[in-house]
């Protein structure tokens, strides 16, 4: 049996740092709502994909201020003169407070291949259409190596489908990254409703995975 490395809040102490680049932390900017900077990055990984044609910078992360939020995160890979390459843009438009979730960065191998290091930076904004504990998400061990997520929405509404995002590691090492939208069709899933996907389809041995999801009213 798999471990089960996180859910939700439990993430990971301290930065993991994977590979041959730098992820440098870059300072929050937030609204002038906002008093502190309260995004604790707890995990960072550099994971190439199984195809060779690109590489993902991951961060894990935790929402930390007394609100929910809306963030977005810009990454920016970095040559060894210091001349940006390349820029990769990513969100998750309803955050929990107290919710772990995470951001990537995707760029082209050409371009991870010429990258001294990547950095980041984070903006922040209170949102107010969160609808995490509208839903619930659970994963299994399925046939041929893959993991099977299940999704259901408890609430009155329907909801944006579930976002499910996964780190695949072994020896603590990541291999693999998975991301898939849990919905009854395109973004929706209704109010009720149970649905299923599969990640790992191109991850060949893992021993434990990282998983969060988001959701949001649509």
């Amino acid at each position: 049996m798999r471990k089960f490395l996180s859910v939700l809040l439990s993430g990971i102490t301290g930065s993991v740092l994977l590979a041959a680049f730098l992820l440098s932390p870059v300072t929050v900017m937030a609204a002038p709502s906002v008093s502190s900077d309260s995004v604790v990055v707890s995990g960072k990984y550099v994971i190439p994909d199984s195809s060779g044609t690109s590489t993902r910078y991951v961060l894990v992360a935790t929402n930390e201020f007394d609100m929910d939020i809306a963030i977005e995160a810009k990454f920016y890979a970095i040559d060894a003169d210091n001349n940006l390459l390349y820029r990769a843009i990513d969100f998750a438009e309803a955050v929990k407070t107290g919710q772990e979730f995470m951001l990537y960065g995707q760029f082209p191998q050409e371009i991870a291949d010429q990258t001294d290091h990547v950095e980041y930076t984070l903006s922040v904004n209170e949102a107010d259409n969160c609808a995490y504990n509208a839903a619930s998400v659970t994963a299994t061990e399925g046939n041929d190596n893959l993991l099977v997520v299940e999704g259901t929405n408890y609430s009155n509404n329907d909801i944006q489908g579930i976002n499910v995002r996964t780190v695949f590691l072994k020896n603590g090492k990541a291999v693999g990254f998975g991301t898939v939208n849990i919905a009854d069709y395109g973004y929706t899933l209704c109010s009720g409703s149970t649905n299923t996907q599969e990640l790992g389809q191109f991850v060949s041995d893992y021993d434990s995975y990282i998983l969060t999801y988001t959701t949001c009213m649509p």
